[in-house]
């Protein structure tokens, strides 16, 4: 079996809460390989010394062993790396402690994928969920008037994520 797959995803991750993506992909036989783009619609965290917003722009590269089972439905074992940037931006008048400002990302994970063809066609219906590790951990902070940080956000030692998408077998 051989297919070219593009389609649209939302994915929920530790990062921030809502990223919207696209995919290319390819499958062949049993191995399953694809290539995300994406962008978190944004996040805003409050504090008493001001707010930050974040945003984080990114891929996820994801090779699957797949298997199939009852009526053409596939699962498979993944393994995922993620790269990209994670940006914070001060608002309310204060800003971001100068070594806070963004932090490249870089996360490994390991997920399980579900593939399902809707009603015998090119059309297909595709949910992934796993655990990341990032390996970039920066502390976002705030830099008060009496030179004391407040932390804003701490990026976690491990996450899940998870992603429903379409895609369509070219």
């Amino acid at each position: 079996e051989f297919g070219l797959h593009l389609g649209i995803a939302s994915i929920y991750s530790a990062k921030l809460n809502g990223t919207l993506g696209g995919f290319a992909g390819l499958d062949l036989s049993a191995l399953s390989v694809r290539l995300w783009l994406g962008y978190a619609l944004g996040q805003t965290t409050h504090s008493n010394t001001g707010s930050a917003h974040f945003d984080w722009l990114g891929t996820r590269e994801e090779i699957c062993a797949l298997s199939g089972t009852h009526r053409s439905l596939r699962l498979g074992l993944c393994g995922t790396v993620e790269l990209g940037y994670l940006q914070a931006k001060g608002q309310s008048s204060t800003s971001i402690s100068a070594r806070s400002k963004g932090t490249p990302w870089l996360a490994p994970g390991l997920g399980v994928a579900v593939r399902q063809p809707l009603s015998g066609g090119p059309w297909r219906l595709e949910f992934w969920a796993g655990l990341e590790f990032p390996l970039t951990r920066e502390r976002f902070a705030f830099r008060r008037s009496d030179g004391t940080l407040e932390t804003i956000h701490r990026v976690p030692w491990a996450g899940w994520g998870s992603s429903i998408g379409v895609g369509y077998a070219l």
